[in-house]
């Protein structure tokens, strides 16, 4: 048998929320409103969100490859983007679900140790949609990002039962 211990920690102290800019438009933003944090569960634990986008919105790679672009949005750094990220494909032509993103918030103290919630945002698109006949807008819905602490893990050590 092994035993690792988890490296991910849930984000129990603090409450966040998720909405989007007004107007939301074919670019929206969605904001995570996070309480403002006491201490990470560890000290060499990060503070992650994890987003998954469904079509029809998508987001753009080389936008969040932009450091300077993404540390005005409250992030650190955008770890990982997978799945459906085509620019200009419209909804009828997509293959794939949608696409994940992981990006590191920003818990700098002089960001984050303020006694009012702070704003971290994931610039998005949204894809032309199907026309329909005689309809003037569609709804389009967004999964409730995940905001969780990442820390490292040494691996468990314990005896070799003979």
């Amino acid at each position: 048998m092994f035993s690792f211990p988890s490296q991910h920690h849930p984000y129990p102290e603090a409450r966040y929320r998720s909405s989007f800019l007004n107007p939301t438009g074919l670019h929206p933003k969605l904001v995570l409103s996070i309480d403002p944090i006491t201490k990470p569960p560890q000290d060499d634990c990060t503070l992650y969100a994890y987003a998954t986008i469904p079509q029809p919105f998508f987001v753009d790679p080389y936008q969040l490859a932009d450091t300077s672009l993404i540390k005005s949005y409250g992030l650190k750094s955008v770890k990982n983007v997978t799945g459906e990220t085509d620019l200009e494909a419209p909804i009828w032509t997509m293959q794939r679900w949608g696409a994940t993103v992981l990006a590191e918030i920003d818990t700098n103290p002089g960001y984050v140790n303020g006694p009012k919630p702070w704003n971290t945002t994931l610039p998005l698109h949204l894809r032309y949609l199907e026309p329909r006949s005689g309809e003037l807008s569609d709804m389009a819905s967004l999964p409730w990002p995940t905001v969780f602490w990442g820390c490292r893990s040494e691996l468990c050590r314990f005896p070799l039962v003979h």
